[in-house]
């Protein structure tokens, strides 16, 4: 992950990867989910999370992995990808601090920590609109 890319070399079927945030400032996380509807692409998937707060219809896009990791750090967690294509994306905000972030991760699930009060409103947009989502196709 980089400041607001992925950067993805091949990745065959069964590869494990390992998520490593190159950023100096912004935590990132990598949602991976797998794209059931062999039409879709990445414009009509960036349409529909605009358009929705929901997302896609839930049927064209199958849970496939998380990992997070802090500036300069590569994540606890990997992400094993079979053969298909795959869509990831970066739903942290922009300018969020990153402990801030980390301790959101942490309590997913749970009850989430509130955004501080001198943060709010100044947060920006989640890092997949700057372009931090990407259609990926494992063979």
């Amino acid at each position: 992950a980089v400041d607001y890319a992925f950067e993805v070399d091949g990745i065959s079927a069964g590869d494990t990867v390992e998520f490593v945030n190159d950023s100096e400032k912004e935590a990132h996380e990598m949602v991976a989910m797998r794209v059931t509807d062999d039409s879709a692409t990445l414009e009509d998937l960036q349409q529909m999370l605009l358009e929705s707060s929901e997302g896609p219809p839930a049927d064209m896009l199958e849970e496939a992995g998380f990992a997070f990791a802090l500036p300069g750090e590569t994540a606890e967690q990997t992400v094993t990808f079979e053969q298909g294509r795959y869509l990831v994306v970066c739903f942290i905000p922009q300018g969020a601090p990153p402990d801030m972030v980390a301790e959101m991760i942490e309590s997913a699930g749970s009850e989430e920590p509130e955004v501080p009060s001198e943060l709010q409103g100044e947060l920006g947009p989640p890092h997949a609109l700057a372009g931090m989502i990407d259609l990926i196709e494992v063979e």
